[in-house]
């Protein structure tokens, strides 16, 4: 794989979850947030510049009421590590984004993961390499799913059987 400066190491884990209801821009942030603990590191506390946050999410209001929202609607989101039993770890789950502030006039967001969030971010033992241009040119949330999860299988020797429930909950679909 070539070095690509807007690739990350998503942990399987959290490609193989159970986010019912997250928006297209949700799961952008998401993917902008890795990215940026992955290029800074083992820190408590990371920092994003708001313009790339915007650019890699399709976010494109002047104010930033509607980043809030996004990012106040990610508090509520639990990720469920090892939810198709992958990696054959123990089951668990974690509030992804436990805090997050954006300081007045300095276009920086400052953000915090849980210890475990991060040190399976850091240090993923499985993981798919996303680009983060192909996810930033997604008009879909499934097609962000479809795309993390055929990525996180491409190497494997066998891809999961999943009964049509199961799918359905990876793909964040509801009843009917």
């Amino acid at each position: 794989m070539r070095k690509n400066k807007l690739m990350i190491r998503k942990p399987s884990a959290m490609i193989q979850t159970s986010v019912k209801g997250m928006t297209l821009t949700q799961r952008k942030l998401i993917n902008a947030l890795v990215k940026v603990a992955q290029d800074m590191g083992q820190q408590e506390e990371y920092t994003l510049p708001i313009s790339f946050t915007k650019k890699m999410c399709g976010i494109s209001m002047m104010g930033n009421n509607d980043l809030k929202q996004q990012m106040l609607s990610l508090q509520d989101v639990k990720i469920i590590f090892n939810y198709l039993g992958k990696d054959g770890e123990i089951w668990e789950s974690n509030v992804l984004l436990p805090r997050v502030r954006i300081e007045p006039n300095t276009g920086i967001i400052k953000f915090e993961f849980t210890s475990f969030v991060r040190q399976q971010i850091l240090n993923p033992s499985m993981y798919a390499p996303l680009d983060l241009l192909i996810l930033a040119c997604s008009k879909s949330t499934y097609t962000i799913i479809l795309y993390e999860f055929l990525r996180d299988y491409l190497d494997s020797p066998k891809i999961p059987q999943l009964t049509i429930d199961q799918f359905r909950e990876l793909m964040g679909v509801d009843d009917g």
